[in-house]
């Protein structure tokens, strides 16, 4: 609903509605969560197996680490702003033909 405000929009989903968004968020963001959780773990065991690598492996972990936290991260940011809000958005401004083309 603060979002709603922010931009806003006077209407608001239902009681029910707006729990059902909510807990569908959670089990979401969790689930991104957990899939960083994942990679991480993962990177953690497979990247030392490379014996080969000597002094990258500490910055090939930390590559692969940033590789997979900031997609999920704005994944997570971009599904906050679009399910939580009613309000609905026309197209971008930037992408309408101007009328000089014809």
């Amino acid at each position: 609903m603060a979002l709603n405000r922010a931009w806003g929009e006077v209407k608001n989903r239902s009681y029910l509605k707006n729990q059902l968004v909510a807990l569908g968020m959670i089990f979401l963001c969790g689930a991104l969560a957990l899939l960083s959780l994942m990679l991480t773990a993962a990177n953690k065991l497979w990247i030392p197996t490379w014996q080969w690598l000597g002094g990258v492996q500490w910055w090939l972990n930390l590559l692969m680490f940033k590789l997979a936290a900031v997609p999920i991260s704005i994944l997570a940011l971009f599904l906050v702003y679009w399910l939580l809000p009613t309000a609905r958005f026309r197209r971008l401004a930037w992408r309408r033909r101007p009328s000089s083309w014809g």
